[in-house]
């Protein structure tokens, strides 16, 4: 048995030993083989998508008659949704629809921008003026009005923008409207 603990002995002190020496001969060196590599990154932004006009925004064909004396106006809708435009007129200030067949609410298109994203919309007005009229012709006042402050393009990133809009005749002009036609431009401004 003495044998025995003397070789257990000298087995734990030759480890020891040699522990002590792989220590010493590589301090602050990992025994564990590593790789390193530097990986690359790629990316693409695309801010940009397609907005355009399907169908234009119309009212179809009117009477218009402008309070000369008074503050009096009326005005002419087309809803954002569609449908038949509507007129509300005040004393002499009127529109009287004549044929609203052409009429129609405008419609835009987005497509090629993020999928199932919302995207604000707004609009830019600039009133309706006859360009073959005479000089003095008074304009009329356009205001438009998208369907929602917001669409979510779809999966593809589509999606549709419906916008209506309000003619309103001005308040004591120098001149009643002259027959001709009317043509206004207006901005639809959509963004993320």
């Amino acid at each position: 048995m003495g044998q025995c603990i003397e070789n257990v002995l000298k087995n734990k002190a030759q480890t020891v030993i040699a522990t002590a020496m792989l220590v010493a001969l590589a301090p602050g060196h990992v025994w564990a083989q590593s790789e390193m590599l530097t990986g690359t990154v790629s990316a693409r932004v695309q801010n940009h998508f397609t907005l355009a006009e399907t169908t234009a925004l119309s009212f179809g064909t009117f009477v218009a008659i402008a309070d000369t004396v008074g503050a009096n106006t009326a005005t002419y809708t087309i809803a954002a949704t569609g449908g038949a435009p509507t007129a509300s007129n005040n004393g002499p200030a009127k529109f009287i629809i004549v044929d609203s067949s052409g009429a129609s609410n405008g419609v835009f298109d987005v497509t090629n921008a993020a999928p199932n994203t919302t995207l604000n919309v707004s609009t830019v007005d600039h009133n309706a003026t006859c360009g073959a009229c005479t000089v003095g012709n008074p304009v009329i006042n356009l205001v438009t009005t998208p369907q929602t402050a917001t669409v979510t393009t779809n999966g593809t990133g589509a999606a549709t923008v419906n916008v209506g809009a309000t003619l309103t005749t001005i308040a004591s002009p120098p001149q009643q409207y002259e027959d001709g036609t009317y043509s206004a431009s207006f901005d639809v401004v959509v963004a993320y």
